[in-house]
């Protein structure tokens, strides 16, 4: 059975994305920075699975947009003072950054 490297390899390089890039630049607080992480690692290994057993598709746009939508959940339910909206968290989390740092 493949793994989740060996499936996404060279269709998803989340480097890139100017979200990460900025959560890593600010230097997140430790709690945003794990639900980012748990975020990624969960629907990374849901997408290889849907791959894996369902036939699907990567794409990662999708991708990144459930990363943003989930870490946000995780977020806004376990961390007091999150008050952030999904479209904050998600075009503005340098903004979010500097507030919660």
């Amino acid at each position: 059975m493949k793994g989740a490297y060996e499936i996404l390899h060279g269709e998803i390089d989340l480097t890139c994305s100017d979200f990460f890039k900025q959560i890593w630049i600010f230097k997140a607080p430790s709690k945003i920075l794990a639900h980012v992480r748990l975020a990624t690692l969960w629907i990374i290994w849901g997408q290889r699975n849907e791959i894996v057993f369902n036939g699907g598709q990567c794409c990662k746009l999708k991708m990144m947009e459930m990363i943003k939508m989930r870490s946000w959940q995780w977020n806004k339910a376990r961390l007091k003072g999150f008050h952030f909206s999904l479209y904050d968290w998600s075009h503005n989390v340098r903004s979010v950054m500097q507030q919660n740092g």
